[in-house]
């Protein structure tokens, strides 16, 4: 036993003299600084990428490493290599070591000490955790159930100062600054500020990772193989000066680019839809590859956008037209963060900056709504600016910026105007609240949200009334409004049955007598859309003149039973209906989209023999319903 360990010992410690030696007459070769891209722990084989040459990946295994213990790197960290070509224009790494020339440690000795011990926060190590790039590693990643993305994680960091004990901190994979997917393996090197979050009983202390990059402060790239390279490539174009887009006249025609702004985006499949200005009736169809953008590669809703369409005669897999060249304004630099994103509000002090005027406006961050309060804050673009605060009554103003429900969510880019220095507290207050370009926000989703979306053209058009219909004939719609107050609401038409929309005569010969005949006239009935150039008033209506569900003996129904249960429940926002229309017996809270002249009765729930209404009701849902009610 001894003989084998000795031998044992001596193999590895040969094989180190000879790895230093070979060290030793490499290192008189020419090295390149790069990274590691990719590397598998199995194998024990990956690629590293130059600095300023990233559409090149140098393949290397283990025995190129010169490491102190065992032979690995970590994703993402920078090393010098030697560069070499082999046949058939295969790139290799050779000589992989550290950016000084040292060996490359694989251990963590903070990973190393028990979670317990790791007392110490970086938030106490730094007076300003915000203007201060912390280095780790990922250790784990965890998945996580969330409402609106299933598939979303976060990840557990160990941090590289050695001398500290420190605790681990949460990153949500939005906060990850990537070229594409916003994934990132374990036993990967990053770079990251430290955002203390609200404390909690049993952590007083709570902390964030945010603006997580690779060390050096380049963007993550997830992917690999042909699509990786791509990413890595895009990733690299612009940078932090560059202000106007590479775009060259062949490259593009200046007179077929158009106008929009985002209406939503996908950050997991990296696609989303434009809706162009000239003509609303149709969304664009735009994936993340084709846009022209510097840092983390997303888009916002409601960014202001310019594009091209690919081909005008072809559609994609969906049926939509794809833009290309995607661009902010003038050919500018899309970005998704801003300047002034990831500044702490103690820096963000210059409430002068925006100046006040009826025809300047501003673009920011919705980073902070407040529901079921009245109002939300803004974080401007511009670089030192104050955050600003805005009512969400202030969405919906003459001329209207929202076609129906104020709402913003928190990463929405929206612009704004200082009308006048108004101050609530110290914060400057600010109005016309609206998506890119001037253009309305719809806050609205699913089938609802399109109908609205694409009839953005007709926020500022005096709407005509739905047209007379067939007595006892159901038009579809929308529960487009409902105040739990007043039981109260506004349905949006879509659907409606035109009488004598299309008239055929049919002559039925009756050879009755040698010269007469019967001819019968008839009328088809046929739902139609409001024309896409066309919005209709939409219908007020009382949960009164809903049909309620039937009485029923099962104990298990959570239907409403009484009618004093149906009346203190609300109906969802942008539940299809289907209704009849008559002249209007209530008076209902004026409205701008809304003619009291009408209102709808016998309402159900498309499909259904009664309105479906929500099973609980919370006071904070009722002050929800009564903060969006115009």
């Amino acid at each position: 036993m001894l003989r084998f360990t000795t031998r044992l010992y001596g193999n590895v410690t040969g094989a180190k003299r000879s790895f230093a030696v070979l060290a030793r007459k490499k290192n008189k070769e020419e090295k390149v600084e790069g990274y590691i891209a990719y590397f598998n722990l199995e194998n024990m084989c990956g690629f590293a990428v130059k600095d300023d040459e990233p559409e090149n990946t140098y393949q290397f295994n283990a025995l190129e490493i010169y490491s102190i213990n065992v032979p690995r790197v970590r994703i993402f960290q920078q090393v010098s290599f030697s560069a070499q070509k082999y046949k058939e224009n295969k790139l290799l790494a050779r000589n992989i070591a550290a950016r000084n020339g040292d060996p490359i440690d694989f251990s963590h000795k903070n990973y190393m000490i028990p979670k317990e011990k790791r007392r110490k926060h970086l938030s106490m190590l730094s007076k300003s955790s915000l203007t201060t790039r912390f280095k780790g590693m990922i250790y784990c990643i965890v998945q996580t159930l969330n409402l609106t993305r299933l598939n979303s994680k976060f990840c557990m960091f160990v941090f590289s100062l050695i001398r500290y004990l420190l605790k681990t901190t949460k990153r949500q994979n939005t906060n990850t600054k990537t070229t594409g997917r916003e994934h990132v393996r374990p036993w990967s090197e990053v770079e990251f500020y430290v955002k203390k979050l609200k404390p909690t009983k049993k952590k007083p202390i709570v902390e964030e990772a945010i603006a997580i990059t690779r060390p050096g402060g380049g963007l993550i790239t997830w992917e690999i193989k042909q699509i990786g390279t791509l990413r890595r490539v895009l990733g690299n174009v612009y940078g932090t000066n560059d202000r106007s887009t590479h775009l060259t006249m062949t490259q593009h025609n200046q007179f077929q680019r158009k106008e929009g702004y985002v209406s939503r985006y996908n950050h997991d499949d990296l696609y989303g839809f434009i809706i162009p200005f000239n003509d609303p009736t149709q969304e664009v169809f735009v994936h993340i590859d084709n846009c022209h953008i510097f840092g983390k590669r997303a888009l916002r809703r409601f960014t202001h956008v310019e594009f091209e369409i690919a081909n005008p005669n072809e559609v994609n897999l969906q049926g939509r037209l794809q833009a290309i060249h995607v661009s902010g304004p003038q050919q500018t630099v899309l970005r998704y963060n801003s300047d002034n994103h990831y500044l702490p509000l103690s820096l963000c002090t210059d409430r002068d900056m925006l100046s006040v005027s009826q025809f300047t406006r501003y673009v920011g961050e919705v980073y902070k709504p407040f529901r079921p309060a009245e109002w939300f804050f803004i974080k401007p673009n511009n670089y030192g600016a104050a955050p600003v605060l805005a009512y969400y009554q202030d969405i919906q103003v003459l001329p209207m910026f929202a076609m129906n429900r104020q709402d913003v969510l928190p990463g929405d880019f929206v612009e704004f105007s200082v009308l006048r220095d108004e101050k609530v507290g110290t914060m400057t207050r600010v109005f016309n609240v609206s998506g890119g370009g001037g253009k309305p926000v719809v806050a609205e989703g699913l089938l609802y949200g399109s109908y609205l979306r694409s009839r953005i053209h007709l926020f500022d058009s005096a709407l005509p009334d739905c047209p007379f219909t067939l007595p006892g004939e159901p038009i579809d719609g929308w529960i487009a409004n409902f105040d739990p107050v007043t039981q109260t609401g506004r349905i949006e038409v879509r659907l409606c049955i035109l009488q004598c929309l299309h008239t055929h005569t049919h002559a039925i010969l009756l050879f009755l007598t040698k010269h007469h005949h019967l001819v019968i006239v008839i009328t088809k009935k046929k739902k139609v859309e409001a024309p896409k150039n066309q919005r209709y008033n939409q219908i007020g209506f009382a949960l009164a003149d809903a049909m309620q569900p039937k009485d029923t003996n099962d104990p298990n129904d959570s239907s409403a039973k009484d009618e004093s249960d149906f009346q203190n429940k609300v109906p969802p926002i942008g539940c299809p209906v289907t209704f009849e229309v008559r002249k209007s017996t209530h008076s209902f809270p004026p409205h701008r989209t809304m003619n009291n002249t009408q209102e709808a009765f016998n309402i159900t729930s498309k499909g259904l023999s009664f309105l479906k209404i929500n099973k609980t009701q919370n006071k904070n849902s009722l002050k929800t319903n009564q903060a969006t009610t115009a």
